[in-house]
């Protein structure tokens, strides 16, 4: 997966990030795959299928507001201006929007359900029900993995993956360790 993390990088120059924080936002998104990976979570189940790196890296750049390039908006032909713009006078602007965009509908603020990735809020701490109610309203998959012994109250969220902060495509998997009890085990009475 460090061919994702490259291509990141070379997106984040592009854009203009500071070389520290591309290096650090590198680092970060690179440990969270090895540490995906340690726990058996696919990258394609931590990123969400079929993540463009392009993408990831630009919409986590803007969420952190250390982009100082415009990420590329490529030229439209005239007649599909013209086609949007009568799609538009009949009433479908979602139509109008699809064309103008080359198929990818992505209005200038998009509503926080409609956009294609989102920031992981931080559930460590909360009780699980909570944080499985919060990542499903965030966009987000939930891959519940128990933990025993521990000091925590059972159904305490004990840490998460990926991590807070680190922008998503909305449908990955957010995996929360979560402290649980040991089952008793069954007893047969003679």
């Amino acid at each position: 997966m460090s061919a994702f993390v490259e291509e990141c990088r070379r997106e984040w120059k592009r854009l203009g990030v500071p070389d520290l924080i591309a290096e650090e936002m590198a680092t970060d998104l690179g440990a969270d795959l090895e540490e995906a990976e340690a726990e058996g979570v696919g990258a394609e189940q931590l990123l969400g299928g079929g993540a463009d790196p392009r993408r990831f890296a630009a919409d986590w750049a803007q969420a952190r507001g250390v982009a100082t390039g415009e990420p590329e908006v490529p030229r439209r032909p005239r007649r599909l201006i013209v086609a949007a713009a009568a799609i538009l006078v009949i009433g479908g602007t979602a139509a109008a929007a699809a064309v103008l965009a080359g198929g990818h509908t992505r209005p200038a603020t998009p509503p926080p359900h409609a956009q294609a990735s989102a920031v992981v809020p931080d559930f460590v701490g909360a009780p699980e029900t909570e944080a499985i109610a919060g990542a499903r309203a965030s966009g987000f998959r939930v891959n519940i993995v128990l933990q025993w012994p521990t000091p925590q109250p059972s159904g305490t969220v004990l840490a998460q993956l990926p991590t807070a902060g680190l922008v998503t495509p909305r449908g990955a998997t957010i995996t929360l360790r979560v402290a649980g009890q040991r089952q008793p085990k069954e007893t047969t009475k003679p």
